[in-house]
């Protein structure tokens, strides 16, 4: 289950990432590495991931969401991921849903 973008959800996509990176100060959410001062490309890791169940159950509104990442450098990527099923998962999820609806009102 690919998907195209097109090129103003890329651009969209990595104007958050770059925003994300900025309010961690340029350093990866889980250790200490700095991006610019080690040289560490940062990743967006997905804190729900798209896979195929999960984009059938919540779709890309909530998994491309700019809640549902965490700038990290690639060792910590996968420190990321939360089961939507678990309870902080479910309340992620929630957390989203909410600040979907809230900016949806304006």
């Amino acid at each position: 289950m690919s998907r195209k973008l097109t090129y103003d959800q890329k651009r969209q996509m990595e104007e958050s990432k770059s925003r994300m990176i900025e309010q961690q100060n340029g350093k990866c959410f889980y250790c200490p590495i700095d991006f610019n001062r080690d040289n560490v490309y940062p990743h967006a890791a997905h804190i729900i991931i798209p896979s195929v169940s999960n984009v059938r159950k919540y779709g890309y509104e909530i998994l491309d969401h700019y809640l549902n990442f965490k700038g990290t450098c690639p060792n910590c990527n996968s420190k990321a991921i939360l089961n939507p099923e678990t309870q902080s998962g479910k309340d992620h999820i929630k957390t989203i849903q909410d600040a979907i609806f809230n900016d949806s009102l304006y």
